[in-house]
């Protein structure tokens, strides 16, 4: 499995073709396992594919297999050491947990990505965006929870996450997922799950879905 092929096989999920995505499943899954020994690039790819997988049992409401891929997306993760990696790791692993009640656990491994991200001075532009993302991720499972305080706190982050990664130039790489579009997308259901229905629909109505990045 090369970067082409990975990068061909999330187009698909950005686009919602989630048939014609999971008719690459085997050959995603046979190049994950194949390369996850080989080296610390090998291993990213082989998580990046994981990752991919276990979104995808999300979105077919598969939370057991979504667990399942989420771990070896972890394990794989790991044996990388990217930051970026890791976080992309666990954000896949937070929503099964999350849908089981393990918010707890979710949120850890969250914040322990969140963390390793923002260590560094001067975040790269992908470090950011991974950021960021956790950061909303971190506010839905919070809000799921009614931790409204924490959920808030969370959504504020990503705000502001968002608002340093629009100072910052593309530097040619993956076009990043967070925006302010995207931070808004993710109040709608925070503000919900709280309960707070006049305040999530306000976000609603000035939010422009063609300037989300998926489907």
């Amino acid at each position: 499995m090369s970067d082409a092929d990975l990068a061909a096989a999330r187009a698909l999920f950005a686009a919602g073709a989630y048939d014609r995505l999971g008719r690459l499943l085997p050959q995603l899954l046979d190049g994950a396992e194949h390369g996850v020994g080989a080296g610390p690039a090998g291993a990213a790819r082989a998580a990046g594919a994981w990752v991919l997988v276990s979104q995808l049992a999300v979105k077919q409401s598969r939370t057991e297999p979504a667990g399942a891929y989420a771990g070896l997306a972890g394990a794989a993760a790991r044996r990388c050491g990217n930051p970026v990696v890791l976080a992309a790791a666990a954000r896949a692993g937070a929503t099964p947990l999350r849908r089981t009640g393990r918010v707890p656990e979710a949120l850890a491994l969250l914040q322990d990505a969140r963390d390793r991200l923002t260590a560094a001075s001067r975040p790269s532009v992908a470090e950011l965006d991974l950021a960021g993302m956790v950061e909303l991720t971190a506010a839905y499972t919070a809000a799921q929870a009614h931790h409204a305080a924490l959920a808030r706190d969370f959504a504020d982050a990503a705000d502001e996450t968002a608002q340093r990664l629009a100072r910052r130039p593309y530097d040619g790489g993956r076009r990043p997922l967070l925006s302010a579009s995207q931070c808004t997308l993710y109040r709608i259901g925070i503000h919900r799950h709280l309960g707070d229905v006049d305040t999530a629909l306000a976000h609603a109505a000035r939010l422009d879905p063609r300037a989300l990045s998926t489907a």
